[in-house]
């Protein structure tokens, strides 16, 4: 994702947010001073990636957004323990490294556990193929968009094993996705709502790497 593109993403959001809390259009005064602010701690973070601020708004909006069931506005989203190290109801934590994170990692001199073989499976798309590696194997490859292509996908599906050392899990709730709230049944037995998990997973040493 570029600059503009990741400051459009988070101006779009925080526009929005802004706008149902008030309940009305959003000053334009006030969206300046919130945009300025966004665009000085993205190019901070770009710069020096000390400001993760930026970032890290853009990677929960966007794994909020991969719900595949409901639109946003239905979804009751989980209570997060401030402790790193905390669980709840809501989130829960597993894993051979389930009591290490950011704030407390995994001391250097001790090996990284293999964890729990997952497959992840996919379709086999060239253009979504891993980029090839730089000449510095520790350098980040450059081109993080794929070109897009009007061929059909293959039929085929491949897995890629990880090897899992740690599971985050979110729970959350969605609304009225087997009928409306408007709906005579929700008015007599109250508002349609299911339960939905989402499943954070970090991989060490690949069993196939």
């Amino acid at each position: 994702m570029t600059d503009s593109e990741l400051l459009a993403s988070i101006r779009a959001k925080v526009k929005r947010i802004m706008a149902d809390q008030r309940g009305k259009t959003v000053d334009a005064a006030l969206e300046k001073v919130v945009q300025d602010g966004i665009r000085d701690a993205v190019l901070e973070y770009r710069s020096n990636s000390k400001n993760r601020i930026a970032y890290e708004t853009a990677l929960g909006a966007f794994i909020l957004e991969q719900n595949p069931y409901v639109t946003w506005e239905k979804l009751e989203l989980p209570n997060l323990p401030l402790d790193p190290n905390g669980e709840n109801g809501w989130v829960r934590r597993s894993g051979v490294l389930r009591d290490y994170n950011a704030l407390g990692p995994l001391p250097e001199d001790e090996a990284i556990p293999g964890g729990m073989v997952v497959n992840f499976s996919y379709v086999d798309r060239p253009e979504l193929a891993d980029p090839a590696p730089p000449a510095d194997p520790w350098t980040k490859p450059e081109g993080d968009v794929p070109k897009r292509t009007d061929e059909p996908a293959p039929f085929t599906t491949k897995f890629y094993p990880h090897n899992v050392v740690k599971t985050i899990r979110l729970r959350y709730l969605y609304y009225d996705r087997r009928y409306a709230a408007s709906d005579k049944y929700a008015e007599k037995n109250g508002r349609d709502r299911q339960l939905g998990y989402i499943l954070i997973q970090y991989s060490g040493n690949d069993s196939n790497g």
